[in-house]
């Protein structure tokens, strides 16, 4: 199954989400049933070539939004607001540039960045809707309807059929969408009532508390990278406040992939220069 997931070039903390990116990569492995694609806009760099040696597919694509969503920023509260956007309203583009690269497949999995997946996790094992998306819980778990388009299983064939339409609600949702939580807010509007449910352990937050059948974790709030400035009281409170349940236990193991990514590329580095 392609997992796909998207990044922009003018993201905020570029160099920790590079990271959380190799954390997400090395997590799986072959037994997963990934084929792991990213469409970044922005230009190839070192950054994005650590990557593609950790096997991700890039695809360099430009939000079709992307004017609209600087348009709708430019006086903006949000430091980066139009940065953050246009990262976030890529994975709109999924259904159109599956059909512009001819892709058969009739299910793909989108994640945001700042996930890894358990060993336990088989895309096999994904229950895989008959139309549009499957979504799980965003902040509180017995809110279903209430989702996060952060893990989204996507059936392609369906959401193809109502691309255009659902295009034109992103635009003309755009005013609100990026002063709330961007295209999110329309994903959870155009899909409210045809959404398919999915288990919570494909997208379970920390704060939730331990799980030990989570299949996917996601950082929903609190990185790992800011674990120093909520220890000292530094950070929002909104994130101190989320930094519970398991949280601090996987940033362990986060650290420990994210020092696994470093050393294969560190392999692969010597071996190039071997070869010279």
């Amino acid at each position: 199954m392609k997992w796909i997931f998207a990044f922009n070039e003018d993201s905020p903390n570029f160099a920790n989400y590079i990271n959380q990116l190799k954390v997400a990569l090395v997590s799986i492995t072959e037994k997963h049933g990934l084929t792991p694609i990213l469409l970044y806009d922005g230009k190839r760099s070192e950054s994005i070539a650590h990557l593609e040696a950790l096997g991700a597919e890039v695809i360099y694509l430009r939000s079709t939004f992307k004017d609209d969503i600087v348009r709708e920023t430019k006086d903006s509260e949000i430091p980066s607001a139009a940065a953050i956007g246009c990262g976030a309203f890529l994975r709109c583009e999924i259904p159109r540039l599956s059909t512009e690269l001819g892709w058969q497949d009739e299910h793909v999995l989108y994640t945001d960045c700042d996930i890894m997946f358990m060993p336990s996790f088989r895309a096999d094992d994904l229950p895989l809707p008959d139309r549009f998306i499957s979504v799980a819980p965003e902040g509180h778990i017995d809110d279903p309807d209430n989702f996060n388009s952060g893990v989204m299983v996507m059936h392609l064939p369906s959401l193809r059929e109502i691309d255009e339409d659902f295009r034109k609600a992103v635009k003309a949702d755009l005013p609100q969408s990026t002063k709330a939580d961007w295209d999110q807010f329309t994903y959870k509007k155009y899909f409210a009532s045809t959404k398919n449910y999915l288990d919570p352990i494909y997208n379970w937050k920390p704060y939730w508390g331990e799980n030990r059948n989570a299949k996917i974790i996601h950082f929903h709030g609190p990185k790992p990278w800011i674990r120093l400035e909520i220890s000292n009281g530094w950070a929002p409170q909104i994130m101190r406040d989320l930094a519970t349940g398991t949280f601090f236990e996987l940033c362990e193991k986060w650290d420990t992939l994210l020092d696994e990514a470093n050393r294969k590329l560190d392999t692969v580095k010597r071996k190039a220069e071997n070869s010279d």
